[in-house]
């Protein structure tokens, strides 16, 4: 449960930050230099969406929250796309360092494979920044009060972020927890009081709720990976049945462990199919804890969520069957 300790002191820190305003100041510069809301958006998404930390898309949306939109649910969306193509490619991701340990594959060898996936990814990404978010989906409020950006501020949020890629044996909770006193001192002066602070309690017991079920799941991994080795199955039975133990895992490692194993019994030439199939699987998962973040930090609603996931999902998937 150390991703809920991480969720609570990144809630309360965004939660202040909102509730007193504290980006106006630099939003507001941003905006007059960058006219494009989309583009300000779709800036700020892909910065925090390559961001080499585990809990990404959870730091994403805290800084998608910071914003003052009228309308936030398009943001679900954005938080999640912006942040899952870098299980495609990432070198400090397990979804890549797997295969590569296990199937003895170079780095420079996955991109190859991967690079199709990696491409449709980006277009996709830039399609729908393009064709399917409405600049109506991104109207910022309109704020009378002026509030003067503080760089020390901005230095406690960004700070522990900075920590996590500079020391990421750390755990992740630490950094947010000792940046949480001075946003908890920053709120107290303008409120006087700590006790109106909104933080989003649902989702972190929605997030605990999912994140138990995933792990009864993956309990049955070995499980799977015995019954597999023990039965010869046909290739399309044997993609159908990693494909439906990934949808109920949601969970990346597991998603990666299984389609490396799967590759080892059928074939290295089968790697794309079993890992694009299964990478489909994992993006729409109940399971996966990402989309409950969406759900509750910027009330996405999931048929929001169920056309472009689930478009993105299904190009993998059949992308993974055309490359093997």
């Amino acid at each position: 449960m150390i991703y809920i300790l991480f969720l609570f002191f990144i809630f309360l820190n965004t939660a202040i930050i909102r509730q007193n305003n504290m980006f106006l100041g630099f939003y507001d510069f941003l905006k007059k230099n960058i006219k494009s809301n989309k583009l300000l958006v779709f800036l700020i998404s892909l910065v925090s969406g390559v961001l080499p930390v585990s809990g990404r898309v959870s730091v994403s949306a805290s800084m998608l929250d910071t914003l003052h939109l009228k309308n936030k649910q398009k943001l679900g969306v954005v938080d999640y796309l912006s942040t899952h193509h870098y299980y495609l490619w990432s070198p400090l991701e397990k979804t890549i360092l797997i295969p590569m340990a296990v199937l003895g594959f170079s780095y420079f060898q996955m991109m190859e494979i991967l690079a199709p996936a990696i491409i449709l990814y980006v277009g996709f990404l830039i399609y729908y920044f393009l064709f399917q978010l409405k600049t109506a989906d991104v109207e910022f409020e309109v704020k009378t009060e002026s509030q003067e950006f503080s760089i020390l501020t901005m230095l406690f949020f960004v700070a522990p972020i900075v920590a996590m890629v500079v020391f990421p044996t750390v755990p992740l909770w630490i950094p947010f927890a000792v940046a949480s006193p001075y946003f908890l001192y920053k709120h107290y002066i303008e409120n006087e009081t700590l006790s109106n602070i909104e933080i989003n309690w649902k989702l972190l017991t929605i997030i605990g709720g999912i994140i138990l079920m995933g792990e009864y799941a993956a309990s049955y991994f070995e499980t799977i990976k015995d019954y597999l080795t023990a039965n010869q199955f046909s290739l399309p039975l044997a993609v159908g049945i990693g494909f439906l133990a990934s949808f109920a895992m949601g969970s990346s490692g597991k998603f990666i462990a299984l389609s490396t194993f799967l590759t080892l019994i059928y074939g290295i030439q089968y790697f794309p199919l079993f890992f694009l199939t299964e990478y489909a699987a994992y993006l729409i998962s109940p399971s996966h804890k990402c989309l409950a973040i969406g759900k509750q930090y910027f009330d996405t609603p999931f048929k929001t969520y169920l056309k472009p996931v689930g478009q993105l999902a299904l190009i993998m998937f059949i992308l993974g069957i055309i490359l093997s």
